[in-house]
C-alpha cells in the first residue's frame, strides 16, 4: 500500500512558495509506503536498530518466521521464555510485553484513533514505551496516513529546511512556524524536505 494523498494536496503545497515548487518539480510525484497495521508497525519500531544505511529488525523477522500473530492480545499471552526461544533477548521480550500491555490499556488501534485529532493521537502514542516524538510522528504518517504531520523531530527534515530555505540554524520556534506554514499538507512537506536533504544539493531550490 502507498501513502494516500490527492493531487490537489500536492498542487496546494507547490503554491506555498517557489522553493517548495522547485523541490516538487525536481523530485516529482512521490509514493511513500504505507504500513496500515499499527501495532505491527509499533513492534517493528520498538525492535528495529539503526544500521549503516537503514533500520533493520532481526528480532521482528524472528517473530514472523515463528508464525506468531503480531497483535497485542497474542503477544501478551506469550511468555518471555517462549519469546527468547525464537530469538528475542530478555530485554526485547520484556519491552514487547510492556508495549502490548500499554496498547491494550490505551486502546491503541487504528479504528479507535481514526476519529481523534492529530494532537490526541500523538499523546496516545507517546504514552507507549520506547516511542518518542520522532517515531510517533512518522507512525502517524506512515501507518495512520495522517496528512498534516510536519515531522519537526526528524533531523533530515530539518536539514531539508536548511538547504531549501537557506537557514544556517533552525530554532524550535522556527520549526513551529514552518509547521503552521505547511498546514494542512505537513506530511507531504516532510516527505519532500526529507528527499531534498537526501539529494544534498541546493542548486534546484534557488
Amino acid at each position: 500500500m502507498k501513502f494516500h494523498y490527492r493531487i490537489e494536496d500536492l498542487e496546494e503545497l507547490k503554491k506555498k512558495d517557489r522553493r517548495m515548487a522547485a523541490v516538487i518539480q525536481s523530485i516529482g510525484k512521490i509514493e511513500p509506503p504505507l504500513f496500515p497495521d499499527l501495532f505491527k508497525t509499533l513492534v517493528y519500531a520498538q525492535l528495529a536498530r539503526q544500521g549503516a544505511a537503514c533500520l533493520s529488525a532481526p528480532a521482528f523477522d524472528s517473530l514472523q518466521k515463528a508464525g506468531i500473530t503480531i497483535d497485542p492480545e497474542t503477544v501478551i499471552g506469550i511468555t518471555v521464555s517462549q519469546l527468547k526461544t525464537i530469538g528475542l533477548t530478555a530485554r526485547q521480550a520484556h519491552a514487547l510485553h510492556r508495549l502490548a500491555g500499554f496498547a491494550i490499556e490505551e486502546e491503541i488501534k487504528t479504528q479507535v484513533l481514526h476519529n481523534k485529532t492529530d494532537d490526541e493521537v500523538l499523546k496516545k502514542l507517546l504514552v507507549l514505551p520506547g516511542i518518542g516524538p520522532w517515531k510517533a510522528e512518522w507512525l502517524m504518517v506512515l501507518s495512520l496516513n495522517r496528512m498534516n504531520v510536519f515531522c519537526i523531530h526528524d533531523q533530515q527534515v530539518i536539514q531539508g529546511l536548511k538547504q531549501v530555505y537557506h537557514h544556517r540554524q533552525i530554532t524550535r520556534s522556527l520549526l513551529h512556524k514552518y509547521q503552521r506554514y505547511f498546514a494542512p499538507q505537513g506530511s507531504l512537506a516532510s516527505f519532500y524536505l526529507w528527499k531534498a536533504a537526501a539529494e544534498g544539493s541546493q542548486q534546484h531550490w534557488i
